[in-house]
């Protein structure tokens, strides 16, 4: 299988794959759909080009955002489309594209949440959905049987994730708000960055007095670190196509917490057993769940986690994730070859 990668010419991605030795294409642009039609067009030249060079069998997108760009390259060269969904809105987008299932051959769903978000719409059940959870590669070795007995704050907590609504901290600021007069000695670490909602989040906190107790770190670029000083992992979102940052917490051994109606998050804890979900999405609800996390033992905490990287280990290996893929794309090629 030769493989050939458009991507923008400044992402890291570039230097790996050149140690690789996979052909880059650097014609495309970040954030594409924030840009003007001229941009999207010259992105689109970019991509044709790249298939006149390379002929590719297949055009794999690896964020089903930027369909109607690759559609259209597609169409000259005959081309089959594989795309993955990795976010919900992505789904009522390639909805909108109406797609033939002889372009589209196959959708790539992060998890089962996605997958019933793509079921809503007719416009996309004639089109094979196949669920392949992220791949994940362990920062460290640390899934050995006493892996995470290290020195941690028993009484800390970390929320990773971009500081905007649809995440949620809202929903956790207040929770600690009502934990604090029962556990003065909870610290909270407030891992990302945001603007306006940022801001009110932060005052917010110094308004209930807990300005010693939340630490808003702004951006970091390897949150496993930061994991790795606490013992609970705060996932407060209202959706979540997958939580990644689940798998972020298990590797560092601290335990995920998650609203049981948000989706992936919920859908990854289900199954694993390897953290705590919450009912409902109220601070009173959130505050209760991490009181019970609170209140686990070293060991008790451990072993959760350990069937969170069980799990992982089974679902989510590297290998699993190539072969799973390698089968999508195979299918796709046969598939257009035999019409």
């Amino acid at each position: 299988m030769r493989v050939a990668v458009c991507c923008p010419r400044s992402v890291p991605i570039i230097g790996r794959l050149n140690r690789l030795k996979i052909r880059c294409f650097p014609t495309f642009i970040d954030r594409l759909h924030e840009k003007s039609k001229a941009a999207r067009f010259l992105a689109l030249l970019g991509l044709g080009w790249a298939c006149i060079i390379f002929r590719p069998n297949l055009l794999y997108l690896n964020q089903a955002g930027c369909y109607r760009i690759a559609r259209a390259a597609a169409r000259c060269m005959r081309i089959p489309v594989v795309a993955h969904v990795r976010i919900f809105e992505d789904a009522a987008y390639l909805a909108r594209q109406k797609p033939k299932p002889a372009e589209l051959r196959a959708i790539v769903a992060i998890s089962d949440a996605v997958r019933s978000e793509i079921s809503k719409f007719d416009a996309l059940r004639h089109i094979p959905v196949k669920i392949i959870y992220d791949g994940y590669t362990p920062a460290v070795n640390r899934l050995a049987a006493n892996a995470g007995k290290d020195a941690r704050n028993s009484n800390s907590i970390a929320c990773v994730g971009r500081i905007v609504p649809i995440k949620g901290q809202d929903v956790l600021v207040d929770a600690i708000g009502l934990l604090h007069p029962d556990y003065p000695q909870i610290r909270c670490a407030m891992i990302g960055r945001g603007g306006a909602f940022w801001e009110e989040l932060k005052n917010r906190s110094v308004a209930a007095g807990l300005n010693n107790v939340i630490c808003w770190t702004g951006f970091q670029g390897d949150p496993t670190t930061a994991l790795r000083a606490v013992s609970i992992l705060v996932l407060p979102s209202h959706r979540e196509p997958l939580g990644r940052v689940i798998f972020e917490a298990w590797d560092a051994g601290c335990l995920p917490i998650a609203f049981r109606g948000s989706g992936g998050a919920a859908e990854v804890l289900q199954a694993s057993g390897g953290g705590l979900l919450y009912d409902e999405q109220t601070p009173a609800a959130l505050a209760a769940a991490m009181e019970e996390a609170l209140s686990f033992e070293a060991d008790e905490r451990m072993s959760r986690v350990q069937k969170g990287r069980s799990w992982m280990t089974k679902h989510c290996s590297p290998e699993r994730y190539a072969a799973s893929m390698r089968e999508v794309f195979v299918a796709a090629i046969s598939a257009q070859r035999s019409k």
